[in-house]
């Protein structure tokens, strides 16, 4: 698929899957609150405050002002980023979560997150820096203890992208409504990002996201086609061992043996690579197993009749990768 056949696929999908969603009408938002200029110095007469008095407050709220949206800024991005923390964390306990988070990176630890929730809003007082009340509100059901009582990882990735819009969050809401079973809108996210200026690596993870959203919708070849193009995309980093996986296993489903060779060469030079981690393939491909378990019962997901020759034959050639693939599929 050249860059034009890609564009002309990409108008398809949003002309299928509708208009773009409402925007929520919560508002999430951080504002400081402004300290009380200081007083001049004697008042001029007949001059409310004089020349001083008018003057020099007007000067150092002047200078002051772009240091002030500035650090504004920077606490937004802060807190967008924690909510974007907390999506991921909210999406691992949603099983069909677990089987997409690998499409944005995973969760950190919970311990740590509270932590770095409980200084930045130290920050935010320490800074005068009040956060709307929607967004308080939020930030304060993400202090429970119980993760499952947070608002959902759609919510929060809404949430963090009001704050600060930017592409791994609004990847992370892919991955969100990949994860609440909302293919269609996935799929119509994903391919709206897709733009001639994203850098490859983002490109190739937006690629990815829009073939698991066509896979959730059964559409397997134009989903075989997607994974292909992230492969090459991201084909130099670590990040190539998930999509390798995938795209793998949906090629012997479809018997596409030239794909299936393709992704079994990824995965074995990514297990010759010295950084390459085992446990991580293992992952993976563990997750890949429940991504599309729920698929079984709509088409035979084993080893196609036309490629089993092919897969036996790899196997025997590359048993420290494919045998793990082999175990994950059966």
């Amino acid at each position: 698929m050249n860059r034009n056949q890609l564009l002309e696929t990409l108008r398809a999908i949003l002309a299928d899957t509708g208009a773009d969603e409402p925007e929520s009408a919560r508002h999430f938002s951080l504002r400081l609150a402004r300290r009380p200029a200081a007083h001049g110095g004697p008042r001029g007469a007949g001059e409310p405050g004089g020349a001083r008095g008018a003057g020099e407050p007007a000067r150092a709220r002047g200078l002051a002002q772009p240091g002030l949206a500035e650090l504004e800024r920077v606490h937004a991005r802060e807190v967008a980023y924690l909510l974007r923390e907390a999506a991921r964390l909210r999406s691992t306990l949603d099983p069909r979560g677990r089987s997409w988070r690998w499409l944005a990176g995973k969760a950190g630890s919970l311990a740590a997150w509270r932590r770095a929730l409980h200084a930045e809003l130290e920050l935010l007082a320490l800074d005068r820096c009040r956060p709307s009340c929607d967004l308080a509100r939020m930030l304060e059901l993400c202090r429970g203890e119980d993760v499952a009582d947070w608002p959902s990882a759609l919510e929060l990735a809404d949430a963090s992208l009001a704050l600060a819009s930017d592409e791994a969050g609004r990847l992370e809401r892919v991955v969100a409504l990949l994860a609440g079973g909302d293919f269609r809108a996935a799929a119509r996210q994903a391919a709206g990002e897709l733009d001639p200026w994203l850098a490859p690596r983002r490109e190739g993870e937006f690629l990815a996201a829009l073939a698991a959203a066509r896979e959730g919708q059964a559409r397997f070849d134009e989903a075989l086609r997607f994974y292909e193009l992230a492969l090459e995309r991201v084909e130099r980093t670590t990040g190539a061992v998930a999509i390798a996986a995938h795209l793998l296993y949906l090629a012997l489903a479809l018997g596409e043996r030239a794909a299936a060779l393709r992704a079994a060469d990824a995965l074995v030079h990514h297990a010759s690579r010295g950084d390459f981690d085992a446990r991580e393939f293992e992952r993976c491909t563990g997750e890949l197993r429940a991504a599309t378990a729920r698929l079984r019962d709509e088409r035979s997901f084993g080893v196609h009749p036309t490629m089993e020759r092919q897969y036996l034959r790899f196997t025997a050639a590359s048993p420290a990768v494919v045998r793990r693939v082999a175990v994950a599929l059966s």
